[in-house]
């Protein structure tokens, strides 16, 4: 899953963001919830949601990133991105590599998703190992759960 561009597959990562919802609000809970999933697909109002979000203010001490005015990448001191990136970098390869992974998104409706703008939706979900550590118990539950090979 660490190479899945999961904002590049939208229609997918709904679905396996939405099977693994429950799990994600609390992980010792692993049923799946075939009617919420189908409730929540067949709205047509819902869309993936950058937990991290893709256009952070630069004054924002929450966040240890942000997009310059010419779409640079700038990193601030303490971020935990990985050593690759680099300040004056192209942004959108930032964005592609990092913000839109499964592990820093989320299904919300439409409504709900504009009115957050760029806020951050999690208190506790500030940084690269934030996303990580996601997308890891995601991959977990479609591996363990979701996709289990039958005995």
């Amino acid at each position: 899953m660490e190479s899945y561009i999961a904002y590049e597959n939208k229609h997918l990562t709904c679905v396996l963001l939405t099977l693994c919802e429950e799990h994600l609000k609390d992980t010792k809970n692993t049923m799946i919830s075939f009617d919420l999933a189908f409730e929540r697909l067949k709205a047509k109002k819902v869309n993936l949601d950058h937990i991290l979000p893709q256009n952070p203010d630069k004054d924002d001490k929450n966040f240890k990133y942000y997009k310059s005015e010419d779409n640079k990448l700038v990193l601030k001191d303490g971020n935990d991105f990985p050593k690759s990136f680099k300040t004056n970098e192209n942004y959108n390869v930032f964005k592609k590599q990092i913000l839109d992974k499964i592990g820093n998104l989320s299904v919300e409706y439409v409504d709900i998703n504009t009115q957050k703008g760029n806020k951050n939706i999690d208190k506790n979900f500030t940084n690269y190992a934030s996303i990580k550590k996601r997308a890891e118990t995601i991959s977990n539950f479609l591996v363990n759960y979701v996709f289990k090979k039958p005995k």
